[in-house]
C-alpha cells in the first residue's frame, strides 16, 4: 500500500512543472508541519520540543500563514504553540 502511495506521488510530482524532488520535499515539509500541530496539541511535549529549539524557520512560519485555518484546522495550535515561543523571550 505505502509502496502504490509513493508511487503515485512520483508521478504526480512527474506531471507538474519544476523539479519533483523539491515538489516532495515541500509537500512532505508541509504535511510534517500539519501533523504536528494537529497532532500536538495533544501532546505537550511535542510543543515542549519545538518551544525548546526556537519554533520553526522563517520560511516555515510564512508555510503555517498560508495554510491557515483551513489547512491546519484551527488557528489555536499555531498560536498556543507562539505562545509559549514569546513566553520564553
Amino acid at each position: 500500500m505505502a509502496h502504490a502511495l509513493t508511487l503515485a506521488r512520483w508521478k504526480a510530482a512527474l506531471d507538474a512543472s519544476g523539479c519533483p524532488v523539491c515538489r516532495l520535499a515541500q509537500e512532505a515539509g508541509r504535511d510534517f508541519l500539519i501533523g504536528v500541530l494537529r497532532e500536538g496539541k495533544a501532546h505537550a511535549e511535542v510543543y515542549e520540543r519545538v518551544r525548546d529549539v526556537g519554533g520553526f524557520c522563517e520560511g516555515h512560519s510564512r508555510v503555517l500563514r498560508r495554510l491557515g485555518a483551513q489547512g491546519l484546522g484551527d488557528r489555536r495550535s499555531v498560536a498556543r504553540l507562539y505562545g509559549w515561543l514569546l513566553d520564553d523571550l
